[in-house]
């Protein structure tokens, strides 16, 4: 993988929305909806999903404790602001039913900015936590997500770097990378970054999610895929990836395709299947707009455990 900037970076994060869910009920109503367990405000950020019925992705959620001025303290849910067919704030005032809650949008109160120091691989140990920040904990270096008061502007911002520094880190997020009601959360890696608890009560999308843990078998994941390309290239998410056999006779597409997702400089994130990504003999091919094809070469990102391949997990 490309190197990574060697000093700290804060970058606004353009394409997220935010929106409020406070009141007397709203600790009971995000538990019933979102896919993590849902604690008091007083307890701190933290990292969830909203699901579909069927058990398919509708949102990656950020979730900062929030203390209005007036009023009851509540939550800000951060998501991507891109449009969908179940927008967020729809489908949330959907869920209420007569939860005394009030669902507001604070996307034009705040951005979104996340900051980090790249020359780090791990977190620094926080104790505390300051409202409206989060320490990100999908993966061990990706820094602090900060909501900033709109007009103003933190220092030292590096526009562009945010992007590589999540691929680099193996960490999907938004629409690009978790398709709105197509993508599965485990797929998707939200039970490795801490946005699935299987140990709660019923929330939307439960069953599948549940039966697919218990069941053991996840073919497919997103990970980090170098590419074979100029560093000013980029590609559309959605390019078609085929893994060929080692087999220098014969070589041959082996079952299954992958898909390319978001990628800059030549660092790209993959829903690739896991038996192919540990087999370090196989070649994987993208399929480029032209026609043309490039190379990749995978890497399973180092803070992730150790997977039993899905022969066994299916023996099991």
């Amino acid at each position: 993988m490309a190197s990574r900037v060697s000093r700290p970076c804060i970058a606004r994060l353009r394409n997220r929305a935010l929106v409020s869910v406070t009141g007397s009920q709203a600790t009971e109503f995000l538990n019933g909806v979102l896919s993590t367990a849902v604690q008091p405000p007083s307890a701190g950020p933290f990292f969830s999903a909203l699901l579909h019925a069927k058990g398919r992705v509708l949102y990656d959620i950020m979730v900062y404790p929030y203390f209005p001025a007036v009023g009851k303290p509540g939550y800000i849910l951060e998501y991507d602001s891109r449009p969908a067919e179940s927008p967020l704030f729809e489908t949330l005032k959907r869920f209420v039913l007569r939860s005394k809650v009030k669902i507001r949008n604070m996307t034009d109160e705040y951005s979104v900015w996340a900051q980090w120091d790249s020359s780090k691989t791990e977190q620094p140990q926080v104790k505390e936590w300051r409202p409206l920040s989060l320490r990100d904990m999908r993966a061990p270096a990706m820094g602090t997500r900060l909501l900033v008061r709109g007009g103003d502007r933190p220092p030292q911002v590096i526009p562009d770097k945010y992007l590589h520094h999540r691929i680099l880190q193996g960490v999907p997020e938004g629409f690009d990378d978790i398709p709105h009601l197509s993508a599965l959360p485990m797929e998707s890696n939200l039970d490795l970054m801490g946005g699935i608890d299987f140990r709660k009560g019923c929330y939307v999308g439960q069953e599948l999610t549940v039966r697919t843990y218990f069941k053991g078998v996840v073919r497919k994941r997103i990970v980090p895929i170098q590419l074979d390309l100029p560093k000013n290239r980029h590609i559309q998410s959605g390019a078609k990836i085929t893994t060929i056999g080692n087999t220098e006779e014969n070589p041959r597409a082996l079952r299954g395709h992958g898909r390319l997702l978001s990628n800059i400089e030549g660092n790209a994130l993959a829903l690739l299947r896991l038996d192919h990504v540990v087999d370090n003999t196989l070649r994987f091919d993208v399929e480029l707009p032209d026609g043309s094809v490039c190379q990749g070469i995978p890497t399973l990102p180092p803070w992730w455990p150790n997977f039993p391949s899905v022969e066994q997990n299916e023996a099991d």
